[in-house]
């Protein structure tokens, strides 16, 4: 099933607001099995808006929004996807209820412009905002679903999780699962002549190289009729191609390399300690950062020498550093030296 996300608000479009669920969505639509394709974003205007949503089913089967769900009078995403999808409406007296108790729940007292929101499509299904007002609705119409959530990921995650997923389930038949090969010390484009074969032959799981952070990843991703034999699908593919591309894989489904280095120095149960030469100490603060993770960085120094006259020098000077510094700062059993040449190019 081709699913469109359409997140709406103008202050996305300006961006006073990140827009995270928009990828949120997508990553737990993606492994319940739906092919998300498009994403959108939308101000809080009536043409633009209609436009827009004419346009999302056009092209997709499923249609899921985000915002202009609540009380205010740019609060409109229900009126024109109703309209999209030539819905009549009606007031909902269990969502009016839950308002009631909400306000009551909070000392507030419920304005009448709150009551907009338990106006539904007679023909939705109705799901209840446990950390808000504005409930999410999911309507069916000539093989066209549309599902409506609230903005705020706080209500949004969670109704996510708990009521559509499971609402969803009944229309798909696979789920994906992926995995991320970790390389360092190799471009993206050695990566891709490497793997070129195995990326272009293999339908399931597909490959697909991208760079993040200073490191190349190969993303691989596996369909199966449910999570095991995705899995054991993707896990297969991993193995060829830390096979194919040696010693420059450090590890799978990694977020950094210096979270791979701190656990695998915890896993041996040494203090560590490191020193950095030649730069202005950037490693040396990123591994720090993942100290909390193990509870082993004792230490770090972090030095800097302007000269390059030749690796004689540069080599003295690192000995220098890592013997009078970091072992003067404390007794270690493990030390990881990081070195780079400045220049003005």
């Amino acid at each position: 099933m081709i699913a469109e996300i359409l997140c709406i608000g103008t202050e996305l479009l300006i961006g006073d607001i990140v827009n995270t669920n928009a990828a949120y969505i997508s990553k737990r639509l993606s492994e319940h099995g739906f092919d998300v394709l498009y994403h959108s974003v939308c101000g809080d205007n009536k043409i633009r808006l209609e436009q827009t949503v004419n346009h999302a089913f056009s092209r997709a089967d499923l249609v899921i929004t985000t915002g202009g769900l609540g009380p205010t009078y740019d609060d409109i995403s229900l009126e024109l996807c109703a309209k999209a999808l030539g819905l009549s409406c009606h007031v909902d007296e269990a969502v009016v209820k839950q308002l009631e108790e909400y306000f009551a729940k909070t000392g507030r007292v419920m304005t009448e412009n709150n009551l907009k929101q338990a106006v539904v499509p007679d023909t939705a299904t109705v799901f209840l905002n446990s950390f808000g007002t504005a409930p999410g609705i999911a309507v069916e119409k000539n093989g066209k679903h549309l599902v409506m959530l609230p903005g705020p990921p706080r209500e949004m995650k969670p109704m996510l999780e708990e009521q559509v997923l499971p609402y969803l389930s009944r229309f798909t038949d696979h789920v994906l699962f992926s995995s991320n090969v970790n390389i360092i010390g190799m471009g993206e484009s050695t990566v891709e002549e490497k793997l070129y074969n195995l990326m272009t032959a293999s339908q399931n799981p597909t490959l697909a190289p991208y760079v993040n952070d200073g490191e190349v990843r190969v993303r691989v991703t596996g369909s199966g009729k449910d999570l095991d034999e995705a899995k054991r699908i993707v896990a297969e593919t991993v193995e060829t191609v830390k096979d194919t591309l040696g010693k420059v894989v450090y590890d799978v489904d990694s977020p950094s390399v210096q979270h791979s280095l701190v656990n695998r120095v915890g896993a041996q149960r040494h203090d560590h300690a490191h020193n950095t030469a030649h730069n202005t100490g950037y490693h040396s603060v990123r591994q720090a950062d993942h100290r909390a993770d193990v509870g082993h960085h004792q230490a770090h120094a972090c030095t800097h020498n302007d000269r390059a006259d030749g690796a004689e020098h540069i080599g003295k000077h690192i000995d220098r550093a890592f013997d009078l510094g970091v072992q003067r700062l404390q007794l270690i059993q493990f030390g990881v030296l990081l070195f780079g040449v400045l220049g003005t190019d």
